[in-house]
């Protein structure tokens, strides 16, 4: 499933990326792309990928794209992968080997840096407490009647994720990369929201005691810290 909204470019890298999944999947898998009413060609961009169901109309922000692209899945899984980002997966088979219905699968991931790629394994679903045990890419989720983001201005992801373990809502982790990302969009630019965000989640979701909550702050301005560092040197490298 992927949300775009003016980006040509990027919505066609990730399609391209998910050409050998498709071709493998048949018609066991859609493709559906949530487009914010863009005024470049999709009618072009859907020719060239048959298998993708593109609509295009006014939306209320990428959560409330998301939330209307959830409406018309029919599957029994979710796999959030937005304009710009990748898939890594080119066989069907091993990816449907590792999702169970009912629960979250919780994969590792690819961030770029420029032109250097940095591979991330997923931690364990207890990390929640502090936050996405991994990028919200690389979790495919349960299409369940209450899979809805909520209007969050950033964190959106870790509160759905949150939400669905705390139900009760089951994941399995498999240490095999799905998705690359490149770093510079939206978790970069605005950490300081993503923090705030993160707090009240881990607040009035997950009921984290204040002292680890302090814990937690101090820990994604570090983090946040050393991704904006490799980001700045990787823009620097020729």
């Amino acid at each position: 499933m992927t949300v775009t909204y003016q980006d040509e470019e990027g919505l066609r890298r990730t399609l391209h990326s998910l050409d050998s999944l498709m071709r493998s999947a048949r018609s066991r898998v859609e493709c559906i792309v949530q487009d914010g009413g863009s005024s470049f060609d999709l009618g072009r961009i859907a020719e060239a990928y048959p298998w993708s169901q593109i609509e295009s109309a006014p939306d209320d922000g990428i959560y409330n794209a998301m939330n209307s692209a959830t409406l018309r899945a029919q599957g029994n899984h979710i796999w959030y992968l937005n304009g710009g980002d990748e898939c890594l997966v080119d066989d069907y088979d091993e990816l449907a080997a590792c999702l169970v219905e009912g629960q979250m699968a919780l994969f590792d991931f690819e961030r770029v840096y420029q032109s250097r790629v940095e591979r991330r394994l997923s931690r364990e679903p207890s990390y929640i407490w502090h936050g996405l045990p991994t990028s919200h890419q690389s979790i495919v989720y349960p299409r369940l009647p209450d899979l809805r983001y909520r209007d969050i201005p950033i964190a959106a992801d870790y509160d759905l994720t949150a939400r669905l373990l705390t139900s009760g809502v089951g994941a399995t982790v498999h240490h095999v990369p799905i998705a690359r990302f490149h770093v510079g969009g939206l978790s970069t630019a605005r950490s300081r929201e993503i923090a705030h965000d993160a707090w009240r989640v881990q607040r009035d979701v997950l009921g984290v005691p204040f002292a680890l909550r302090l814990v937690s702050r101090v820990r994604h301005f570090a983090a946040r810290s050393v991704t904006s560092v490799k980001y700045s040197m990787s823009r620097r490298t020729p």
